[in-house]
Order: structure tokens, then sequence, then C-alpha cells
């Protein structure tokens, strides 16, 4: 009596494959908030990065030109504007300062942008509450205005991102140095 022997294909069972696969969704379900936070920080940094951009531009071009640039933004809001601070760039804006403005008949640099998805502006916890004005002058210092009118010797711009993590830039008017501020824990 011969026996003969029983061969078997090598591979997976359907039980082991779906093992395998549940293990990976299990490890994906998980995974995903991580990512997500990861994203939305990014976001926030590259928010933070672009303000500070947009700041040392206008500055630059305000030099340059030898005109005021104005800064303008709305917390809640996701864009940024910078153009001379003159009636044709800002017909509804009051209490502009035209000192300096100089070459007129140069068209002046225009930017509007918005800020990456899911941050927008937001009111500073560490400031007096916000509408600040932020004019670059030709000298290479800044003149801040208090939504009141008056001048301040530095303003804070509050980002926010989805998830309520919030970064504040700090503007010297003096110096034009922009710093990020940690934020006072509510």
């Amino acid at each position: 009596m011969t026996l003969t022997a029983v061969s078997r294909r090598g591979g997976f069972t359907l039980l082991e494959t779906l093992v395998v696969m549940a293990v990976i969704a299990v490890m994906a379900a998980m995974s995903i908030p991580a990512f997500d936070g990861w994203l939305q920080s990014q976001h926030l940094s590259d928010a933070v990065d672009e303000v500070r951009t947009n700041w040392v531009r206008a500055r630059a071009q305000a030099m340059q030109e030898g005109r005021v640039y104005r800064f303008s933004w709305e917390p809640g809001a996701r864009q940024i504007r910078i153009a001379p601070d003159e009636p044709e760039f800002w017909p509804d804006a009051t209490g502009t300062s035209q000192a300096g403005s100089g070459d007129v008949t140069s068209p002046g640099m225009v930017i509007e942008k918005d800020l990456p998805e899911g941050v927008a502006f937001a009111i500073s916890p560490t400031s007096e509450g916000g509408g600040d004005t932020v004019l670059f002058q030709p000298n290479g210092t800044a003149m801040i205005l208090g939504a009141d009118g008056s001048e301040r010797l530095q303003t804070e711009v509050a980002l926010a991102n989805r998830k309520n993590k919030t970064r504040v830039l700090r503007l010297r008017a003096l110096t034009c140095v922009a710093t990020i501020v940690n934020p006072v824990a509510p």
C-alpha cells in the first residue's frame, strides 16, 4: 500500500487575508486624527509665514517707492490685503496717512491673498482688542493706529486653525520686527 503525499499550494487563506485587512483598517483609523492635527498645525505655520513675508514685502515696497503701504486684515476672515495707502486703493478707508507719498506715477504693489485652508484671523487673546491699522512708512518704520485712531507702539495679529490652536504675531512699529507670541491660555 502506497501513501500519496498531499501537496498543498502556498498562499494565504481568506481568514488570514481578512485579519490583515482588519488590522490595517484599525491602524489607519487611529492615525487619521493625528495626521489631521499635524496638517492643521502645518497650515497654521504656513499662515504665520505668509503674514510675516508679506509684512516684509510691504515694508520693502514702501521704502523703495517712497510711499506708505497699508496692511489690512479682518478677524474671522482669511484674506490679506496690502496696497499703497491712497484713496484709489482704499476707497472705504478713513484716517489714512498720506505722509511720504512719493512716486504716485507708479501703479504700486497690490497683494490680495487668502490664508491656507482652515486658518483665519482671530482676535488676539493677549491684545487689547483688535482692529489696528498698519501703515508701513517709507523710512522703514510702521505707524500702527488703534481702532480709536490713537498711535500704538505695537500690534498683535492672531491666526487660528480649525483645531482652535492660535498663533499670535507681534509687530513693533519702530523696528518692524515681527515675533511669534505664545498666546495666554484662556
